[in-house]
């Protein structure tokens, strides 16, 4: 099994440094996602490009959250469960109703 670092902002590669050095303003910390894929600083900015078009789309936060949440519960994701249960509940305010719903795999009452 390969095992990846978990970069700082401070120690990672150079030119992943800026990337993560925004994720720590933005978040209060470096998720360990990003931490993880600051080993490619190029994989880092592409995962990053690919979140700031998701948020160009018509759907609001929540809704955005909704699709990632959904998304990770059908990969079978434990990691990004958690991860957009959290921003879900406590960064957008999603109804807790809906996110467990969706970790339970049932049907939300929007059909949008």
């Amino acid at each position: 099994m390969t095992i990846f670092n978990i970069h700082s902002a401070r120690q990672a590669p150079a030119d992943a440094q800026p990337f993560l050095a925004g994720a720590q303003k933005k978040f209060g910390f470096v998720p360990n996602l990003l931490g993880g894929l600051a080993e490619a600083p190029a994989t880092l900015e592409a995962y990053l490009a690919l979140g700031s078009i998701l948020d160009k789309a018509s759907f609001n936060p929540v809704e955005r959250q909704v699709v990632l949440l959904a998304t990770s519960v059908e990969n079978n994701c434990t990691y990004c469960v958690a991860a957009h249960s959290l921003i879900a509940k406590h960064m957008v305010k999603a109804d807790a109703a809906v996110v467990d719903a969706l970790r339970a795999q049932e049907q939300i009452a929007d059909s949008k």
